[in-house]
């Protein structure tokens, strides 16, 4: 293939400004609750640093293991005039983690692997899956 180069052909120096991503980031901060780690409920905040179709970069107090499967919240919208909130909830996998000289909470890359949006008004028990 003329013109196009992989990381594997790219010199050492030059490898670490290819990047393996096949779904634009967008640079989104919203809250994130953690509501189970394999098999152990927590309750753990953060907030989204990216977010893709397939995925997002999660800033926490907590640095989660490579592999583990998580359950999480995002808060997408909320209105208290209308007495609406909108959230998606997620089941998925942490595939990178750990701290990064900048930040200083922990990070983890976490791919998607199943969703549903949920609004639920306030002030009530009365939720919609969408």
């Amino acid at each position: 293939m003329r013109g196009r180069r992989s990381a594997v052909d790219a010199p050492e120096e030059r490898r670490d400004c290819f990047e393996r991503r096949r779904r634009v980031r967008f640079n989104i901060s919203v809250p994130v609750r953690l509501s189970r780690v394999e098999t152990v409920p927590v309750s753990l905040p953060g907030r989204t640093v990216n977010v893709s179709s397939s995925g997002l970069l999660l800033a926490t107090g907590a640095q989660l293991e490579v592999g583990s499967g998580v359950e999480f919240e995002v808060e997408l919208f909320s209105d208290d005039r209308a007495g609406v909130m909108v959230w998606l909830k997620c089941r998925g996998v942490v595939v990178r983690s750990g701290r990064e000289e900048a930040a200083s909470e922990a990070r983890a890359g976490l791919r998607l692997v199943e969703y549903e949006f949920v609004r639920q008004q306030l002030g009530g028990r009365h939720q919609i899956r969408i």
